[in-house]
């Protein structure tokens, strides 16, 4: 969609997207380990997952914070070496307050989403994933981004609201839990 707004906007979301894409990576390796620790907990029918989900959703916190953290306070270095042209950087400085905000609260996405895998309960986070994407997200990207004329910020924007409303809706999934449920039917299963 970025391409209907020029060069400017789309040299400015290839290097916001890339940095995204650099960042994603961390949250998603932390993920595969708490999805991992879920499942072991669950199978060895474990009492220990209380403190497991308080470290692991620390450790969501810390990483959003980190995340949030480098976009924002290194946003004009990082723009920096991806290109000298003053209008781009600008740009990117701008979008950079909006992607590290999504950032932020995509690493708490991840790893309630982790915890979900973990919990053999991939449906509940695909349809939270779905409806948070397409329902919420979409239509608020298209707003912002086209209507509202916020170009490849608005698209970013957009994407925010869909990834806050996915991240508390996985978080009070997650915090809601009925462990004792969950353990039972992985036992009915084996």
């Amino acid at each position: 969609m970025s391409t209907r707004f020029g060069l400017d906007e789309l040299a400015a979301q290839s290097v916001v997207s890339t940095l995204a894409s650099f960042a994603f990576q961390l949250p998603f390796s932390v993920g595969i380990y708490c999805s991992t620790r879920v499942a072991n907990i669950i199978g060895a029918k474990s009492l220990d997952y209380k403190v497991a989900i308080k470290v692991m959703l620390s450790v969501a916190c810390f990483l959003s914070i980190l995340n949030f953290s480098w976009m924002v306070l290194l946003r004009h270095p990082l723009a920096s070496l991806f290109s000298e042209d003053k209008v781009l950087i600008d740009r990117v400085c701008h979008l950079f307050l909006v992607v590290g905000f999504n950032q932020f609260l995509d690493c708490i996405n991840i790893i309630c989403a982790a915890i979900l895998r973990g919990q053999g309960r991939q449906r509940v986070g695909s349809c939270l994933s779905l409806f948070s994407y397409y329902i919420v997200a979409t239509p608020f990207e298209i707003l912002l981004g086209f209507y509202l004329n916020l170009e490849v910020f608005g698209l970013w924007l957009g994407l925010a609201l869909g990834v806050s409303f996915l991240s508390l809706s996985e978080l009070i999934v997650v915090i809601k839990s009925n462990w004792d449920l969950i353990i039972k039917k992985s036992a009915d299963i084996a």
